[in-house]
């Protein structure tokens, strides 16, 4: 059985996520900054000061969970068959 895989699968999207447009964009921003450079610090994939504030900010804000970010991410997955599989996630502390 082959499943469809697109790109779509492996990109995020946070439209709606927190119920705030700001706060789903900055989320965008992160991930994509994130997916450029993985296993980086905030303060490196921020351009400027104001930039490493808002995403401290995002990921402090009650808006935004990390159940909602599994529940996003599964999801985008689920479509592939992954229900019985592992997928790895990194937190923050």
């Amino acid at each position: 059985m082959s499943k469809n895989i697109s790109l779509s699968h492996f990109i995020a999207d946070y439209k709606g996520l927190t119920g705030d447009k700001r706060l789903d964009a900055r989320a965008q921003a992160l991930w994509q900054s994130l997916s450029k450079n993985p296993g980086s610090v905030i303060s490196r994939l921020s351009a400027d000061r104001a930039g490493q504030v808002a995403y401290y900010r995002l990921l402090e804000n009650e808006k935004l969970s990390e159940q909602n970010l599994i529940e996003e991410l599964t999801c985008r997955v689920s479509p592939l068959g992954v229900r019985q599989r592992y997928i790895m996630c990194a937190g923050y502390q």
